[in-house]
Order: structure tokens, then sequence, then C-alpha cells
């Protein structure tokens, strides 16, 4: 937003004040707001900014700095413009509002020795430059702070979900941590007490124990062991160690300069959320069932293939066999993934048509009885034939069912039958406002969430015999 010349004319005043009231330094930091350049640092460090500049007015051809001069300050053009010339380059014209001297890391700084002169009467404003640095110093932590945290939400399950005080604390768990290329990060048939993101650079995950051997040695160089995958930034490496408290299956080598970010078991499991724990198990559940898959794939590639008697043709035959094989991507996890349920009858097109509601064990539930402490069932008399309840709420498109003390969504298929219950059981013991049923009739991916029905939507039941 550009400020309009009253504006401007009270910015100046404001600066040409000593010493400067509360009500002051409020509208400059005002000000200092409206100012493009100026809008990616924190208000902290515009606060600051405010406290150290200066005024300063030039006449026409007034030089502001020297080609002599090695250092210079923080310059801001206010009202005027200013003429930048340097050996080698084009005259460069600053106009109010732009920034010229020491500028980084707001701007792109010229280096070399350069000329800055007035080209008419101007006012500039000016930060010595060892005040500007201590700024910049906190404004580059301040934004190192800010990718870290970034970088938590995209590489933690459920980051999103997780508030700004719960990423910065889980971030504080974390130590930094390089490792040079071919460096051993984590060893197999080890427990270690850490695990590792990758921020940036790449790892390799092999495993020797496995590895395919032959009377003059090893089929080639990329058979010499199982290759499981490979580590890119965001990804984690040893975390299945420390989750389920098993020696790791595989090392973790570092393939090039690896940065990454390491953190304790002790900090993993008492720092971290509950749900980002469940997560992460999950996580590592899909990741071993591409382990599996691929070490298999591979395997099977080795023993079918042709073995020649001369060294040669094999090695031709088997070299880079694992190039073959995509990496542990979450693209080839989906893909895995589907290749799973086409095994199962789940078929996704019967998810919007309306269940069928069939061999459903008939419930009574007494008058005017209230349901407290979870989820009671009775076994009533026998009966041919019985009527069910549906009454959904008028907001919500998917209605509820009630089927023999359990609620079933009508929008989920296929519905699930739950066994016969003696009289006086709880199939809910927790006070809670949902349960979970698992589906399975098919594919055990998808559970079925419902919620809870309340005490005045249940009516009692008529039995009819015939």
């Amino acid at each position: 937003m550009a400020l309009s010349a009253r504006a401007i004319e009270d910015f100046k005043q404001t600066l040409m004040s000593e010493p400067r009231s509360r009500a002051q330094m409020n509208k400059l930091r005002f000000y200092v707001k409206s100012i493009d350049i100026l809008k990616p640092l924190p208000l902290i460090q515009k606060i600051q900014m405010c406290k150290c500049m200066e005024l300063f007015e030039h006449k026409k051809g007034s030089q502001i700095i020297s080609i002599k001069d090695k250092v210079w300050d923080f310059f801001m053009v206010l009202t005027g413009k200013v003429a930048i010339s340097s050996p080698g380059l084009s005259q460069l014209i600053i106009e109010p509002m732009n920034i010229f001297g020491k500028t980084n890391p707001l701007a792109e700084e010229i280096h070399g020795r350069i000329n800055a002169v007035a080209e008419e009467n101007s006012f500039i404003i000016k930060i010595p430059i060892e005040k500007y640095m201590k700024i910049m110093s906190e404004f580059i932590s301040f934004l190192e702070k800010k990718k870290s945290i970034e970088f938590i939400e995209k590489s933690i399950p459920g980051g999103k979900l997780i508030s700004e005080s719960g990423k910065q604390r889980i971030l504080n768990l974390f130590t930094d941590a390089e490792f040079k290329s071919g460096e051993i990060i984590l060893k197999e048939g080890e427990i270690p007490g850490y695990c590792f993101i990758i921020r940036e650079g790449e790892c390799k995950q092999v495993n020797l124990s496995g590895s395919k051997k032959h009377p003059w040695g090893f089929m080639s160089r990329t058979m010499s062991c199982f290759n499981y995958d490979l580590a890119v930034a965001g990804e984690w490496v040893g975390e299945s160690s420390l989750l389920f408290n098993k020696p790791l299956e595989f090392s973790v080598i570092a393939s090039t300069y690896v940065k990454a970010m390491k953190i304790t078991s002790h900090a993993l499991i008492h720092g971290f959320p509950k749900m980002t724990i469940s997560l992460l198990k999950e996580s590592v559940g899909n990741k071993v069932d591409w382990w599996t898959h691929r070490r298999e794939s591979i395997m099977s590639t080795v023993n079918n293939g042709p073995l020649n008697e001369g060294k040669k043709d094999i090695d031709e035959t088997f070299m880079n066999t694992e190039r073959g094989y995509p990496k542990a991507s979450k693209a080839a996890i989906s893909s895995l993934r589907r290749l799973d349920l086409a095994k199962t009858d789940y078929r996704p097109e019967l998810m919007n048509s309306r269940p069928k509601i069939r061999n459903l064990t008939p419930v009574l539930y007494r008058k005017n009885e209230e349901i407290n402490e979870g989820w009671r069932v009775w076994s009533p008399p026998k009966a041919r034939s019985f009527k069910y309840i549906e009454k959904p709420k008028p907001e919500k498109k998917a209605k509820t069912i009630l089927c023999s003390g359990a609620a079933v969504s009508s929008n989920l298929l296929p519905t699930y039958t739950p066994p016969k219950s003696r009289k006086g059981s709880l199939i809910d013991k927790e006070r809670s406002n949902s349960i979970s049923i698992e589906n399975r009739t098919h594919s055990p991916y998808f559970p079925i969430r419902v919620k809870k029905i309340p005490s005045f939507f249940l009516k009692k039941i008529d039995m009819k015999n015939d």
C-alpha cells in the first residue's frame, strides 16, 4: 500500500521528533507496516527498526555513499530520488519507499563499490549497520524456525491437525545432525535410542542378511544386498525400531551429504500426541508391507533367472535388477494398497447405495429407560418379525439405524450385524459420543464409524408374533 503525501509528511515529522513518545512509536509502526518491502518482517523486528530509524535531509547533488566506503548502512528513500552508480553497472534510480546500501536479506544487494548521490532534494531514512545486522540476524532465525515448523507439519502424519504451539513444542524435541556421504547412520540388528527425519540429501536402506550369493561371489553389485528404499527429504528412518522396540532390519547409509533432525525414543514416545504416535505406527505398517513386497519381487527375479556357467553372463543377467522396482514413495505405497484391495470382494461403486438390512437380532429397550453407561443389550422374546428405528438428524445426510444395540450409518456398505449378547452385557463400556465397528465383511482398511444415538431417540420396538 502506497503512502499518501499527507501520510509521508506525518511520517517525516514523527521521525524528526526526539525523544519519541509511545503514541509516536505506534504511529511509526503503523507506517512501517504499510511499506511493501518491510512487510515480511515480523512485528518484533518492525518495532526494533522503528526505534533505530534516523532521518537525514540531503540536498540535490549531495553524496550519500562514497565509492571509497567499504561498509554501508541501511538506507530507505522517504521523499526524492537517489542515483546509484558502480563500475561496470548502469546507473540505477532509487525512488521513494525503496531501499539501498546494506539490504540483505530484505532485497538483493549490489556487490562491489558504489556511489550514491541525491538526484533531487531528498529525505533519507538511515539505520546503522550494527543495529541493522542484529535485527536481521533475529529475522533470519525467525525464518529458519518458520521453515522448520512447516517441515514438521509436512513430515509428521496428521501434522496439519496439530496447533501452532504443539508444533513448536514438537520442534523443540529435535536436534540437528549432519552426515557425510557413505557414513552409516543406523546399523542393522541394533535397537538405537533415536531416529531421524531427513531434511536434505538421500539415504539408502540396505539389508545384508538376505542377500543372494553364488560360488563366484555375489550376483552383482546391485544384488549384493537388498536395497529396500531410498529415503529422501521429509521421510523418517529408524522410527520402526523405536515404536515397536525391535532391532532394525536394515542399515541406513548416507548416499549424499545429509542434514537430518534427530529425536530420542523418550522424546518421541512421551512428547508426541497419542494420535500422531498411532498414525506413525500405521505409516510404518505401510512401509513394512512395501518392503516385504519388494524383497519377494527381487528374490523371485533372481531365483527364476538363468544361471549360466560364466560369471560374466551372470553379472550381465542380473546387473541393475533393482532398477525394475520403484522407490518406496507415497505413490508406490498407494499402488500396493490398491493391489491388495483388488484381491478382496470390495466394490467401491456400491459405497453410495443403500444397504440391505438382513438377519438382525431384535432388541427390546424398556420404556423411559436411561442409558448412561454404555450400550446395554437385552435378549427379547422370540419373534418372526420386528420393526427397527430409523430417525436421523435433519441436518445430516447419512441416516442412523439402530440394530442390535449398535448403530450403522446407512451410507456405508456393507452393513455390520453385531453378535448376539447376553442379558446385561456392555458393548461400549466407556462414556463416549461415538463407537467404531470394524467392517469384517470386506477390506479392513475401511472401518465404519457411527454416532451414538441419544436416549431420547430410543423408542420401544413393537414385537409381533405371528
